[in-house]
């Protein structure tokens, strides 16, 4: 029967916080006033919103009032509830003795949260006297539950020895279950130990997709771990500015050790910045001192190709100098050639003139031979004669002498043409031979000797018809 009054409660509890009312005070009026009637649920109902400031400003000394009320009662959330105001001093003083009462009353109803405190208050001697076994066994009913917290503060007494033999195996395996759920300090030590290779194959890599899925829910160990892998450059790239800020958001969350390196890599984050700015302003001196290099050379370089190019222009100047040059001595020579190839020509023509000439002379002197045979023949042979025949005689022999006197100037002057033939003289210097002598023999060699050759002709012949 009191089951079934409690369920009422309960429901009319549920129906007066989340279903449509009036009014919030409307509300908390009848909650109140339920709970003035003794119901428990209410009781703990109307706690909550005091504590928890729902629908009602927030009073903590209402809120231990009702949570009491409901805790003597047997209500386990609001034992472990009063336990915890008790403990930390929330509405009135802090009294460990009575805390550790409270979450004994609830933790022995198998409320796991309250299991979980009494193990810490075992583990640290608050309000109890300190008994590590006694805190593992709360644990233990606590991890059972599938608790994450219980688990979690079950791995670390074994990760650090505490009551137990260090086992990280248990370790790990207790924070994984708990890290499952999310829960921020199991994901912040299981990370740990993956860091240093306990109880698992080391990771830096899964330690540190720990410590930031942690650390980005602002649980402020995971930021400080975090922050210590990036300035130490562990598993990561070394970065000063990504360990300043996990620190500082660290740090703004109270964490003590945060706080200290934050300043330390702060330091160290400005002579970064003092270094990177003068190696920047180095490397800008470098490149500008480069490019003045650059120029330099580029400017040397070019001078240099200008000189060349003026050499081999002054080169190409004299050697088109020098061909041509070249080219008027090759046409000298062979002007030279053709004068000398036309002498010779010339002396080629009078050489054959001279074998004419010669032969002539040779067919002249046998005509005249036989000429004189006949002639002495017919001296020998004729009868005496008679007086118009002497005188006959003696005009032909006048006749005669004058033709043989002029036959032997013509042989006279053959001879000589025919000498500066054989001695090579030009027609040029033929010419100026000549010119020493009377103009009237200022003719060429060829026709001197053909008007020398007709001449004899008509003599040789004068002489033969006589």
């Amino acid at each position: 029967m009191k089951s079934v009054q409690q369920i009422i409660v309960i429901f009319c509890i549920l129906n007066l916080l989340f279903l449509p009312q009036p009014s919030v005070a409307g509300r908390i009026d009848e909650l109140s006033s339920m709970a003035k009637q003794g119901q428990v649920e209410a009781q703990f109902a109307l706690a909550e919103a005091y504590y928890f400031a729902n629908g009602i400003e927030k009073n903590l000394h209402q809120a231990l009032f009702w949570y009491e009320r409901a805790a003597q009662q047997g209500h386990p959330r609001a034992q472990r509830a009063l336990g915890a105001m008790y403990e930390l001093g929330n509405g009135t003083a802090k009294e460990p003795q009575k805390a550790a009462y409270w979450y004994q009353n609830s933790a022995e109803q198998g409320l796991a949260r309250a299991q979980t405190n009494l193990g810490i208050l075992y583990e640290t001697g608050v309000g109890v006297e300190k008994n590590y076994e006694t805190a593992r066994l709360w644990y233990e009913k606590a991890a059972a539950q599938d608790y994450a917290r219980g688990q979690t503060y079950l791995g670390r007494m074994y990760e650090l020895g505490i009551g137990v033999e260090v086992d990280y195996k248990k370790a790990f395996y207790w924070y994984q279950k708990a890290a499952e759920q999310n829960y921020l300090r199991a994901q912040t030590n299981l990370g740990a130990l993956y860091e240093n290779g306990l109880g698992v194959e080391q990771s830096y890599a899964k330690a540190i997709a720990l410590y930031t899925k942690a650390a980005e829910q602002n649980y402020a160990r995971a930021q400080f771990y975090l922050g210590r892998m990036f300035e130490q450059g562990v598993g990561v790239e070394k970065d000063v500015a990504q360990a300043s800020k996990w620190y500082s958001q660290a740090a703004a969350l109270g964490h003590v050790k945060a706080r200290k390196q934050l300043a330390k890599v702060v330091s160290e984050l400005s002579r970064t910045n003092e270094k990177t700015i003068r190696e920047k302003q180095e490397a800008v001196d470098q490149v500008a001192e480069k490019t003045e290099n650059y120029n330099s050379q580029r400017a040397a370089k070019l001078y240099q190709l200008i000189i060349a190019e003026q050499k081999r222009r002054e080169s190409t100047n004299n050697i088109i100098s020098n061909n041509h040059q070249l080219y008027q001595l090759i046409t000298a020579e062979q002007k030279r050639r053709e004068n000398a190839n036309q002498d010779i020509r010339t002396n080629n023509n009078d050489q054959q003139l001279y074998q004419q000439i010669s032969a002539a002379q040779q067919q002249r002197e046998n005509a005249n031979q036989d000429i004189r045979i006949n002639s002495d023949e017919m001296s020998e042979n004729a009868p005496e004669e008679t007086q118009a025949t002497a005188v006959t005689n003696s005009v032909a022999d006048k006749n005669k002498k004058n033709i043989h006197a002029r036959v032997a100037r013509l042989k006279l002057e053959i001879e000589r043409l025919t000498e500066r033939i054989e001695n090579g003289l030009s027609d040029r210097d033929y010419e100026r031979y000549m010119q020493l002598k009377s103009p009237v023999y200022v003719i060429h060699d060829s026709e001197r000797l053909e008007a020398y050759q007709t001449e004899l002709d008509k003599l040789l012949l004068e002489m033969t018809s006589q």
